[in-house]
């Protein structure tokens, strides 16, 4: 019994380790597309964005009719739930991909990512400030790792002057931003 337990974790958490490989690499696809098609393509951000969010929301919604019904009956059944979704929809998909795209098109798919991920040391400091706490050592030097590595990548070491598009490096701490409100809401 304890065997099949067992077997059926690794089985579990190894299709956990395969998903999230596959996520990442979609993701990774993805900014790399969203990069030609507005750089070599011409296509405009706010189009792709919207298409992106609409198509992606129509799959899910759809998904979730089939699978959860009780439960989307539940959400719309409390306007407190309404308004917390109607928030994530503006702030954590709408806001975070199109400044994350613009983000992408003024600098490359792999700044716009690390600039975007800026989202996770804003947390820390709304944390901390929400739970009136300091940061530990360890979320200390974490943070200040996280700032010298923005201001690495945004001026490539010299840091008398950025080695990236201004409206890049303020969109992808845009994209950080919103991903840090969403994450909060």
């Amino acid at each position: 019994m304890k065997e099949q337990a067992a077997t059926k974790d690794r089985r579990r958490e190894l299709r956990g380790v395969l998903l999230a490989l596959l996520g990442a690499t979609c993701w990774g696809f993805s900014a790399t597309c969203v990069s030609w098609l507005t750089t070599r393509a011409g296509m405009d951000v706010l189009f792709l964005a919207n298409m992106r969010v609409l198509g992606t929301g129509i799959v899910f919604t759809a998904i979730a009719v089939v699978k959860c019904r009780p439960q989307i009956a539940h959400l719309f059944s409390d306007w407190r739930l309404v308004v917390q979704l109607v928030c994530h929809a503006i702030v954590g998909v709408l806001v975070v991909q199109i400044s994350y795209m613009y983000a992408i098109e003024l600098t490359n798919p792999a700044t716009a990512l690390l600039l975007q991920e800026a989202g996770v040391p804003i947390i820390l400091v709304l944390t901390c400030i929400w739970l009136r706490r300091f940061p530990t050592l360890i979320e200390l030097v974490a943070l200040a790792l996280a700032v010298f590595g923005i201001m690495a990548i945004s001026t490539q070491g010299s840091f008398s002057s950025l080695a990236i598009n201004p409206l890049g490096l303020m969109w992808g701490l845009v994209a950080g931003a919103s991903l840090a409100g969403d994450n909060l809401i």
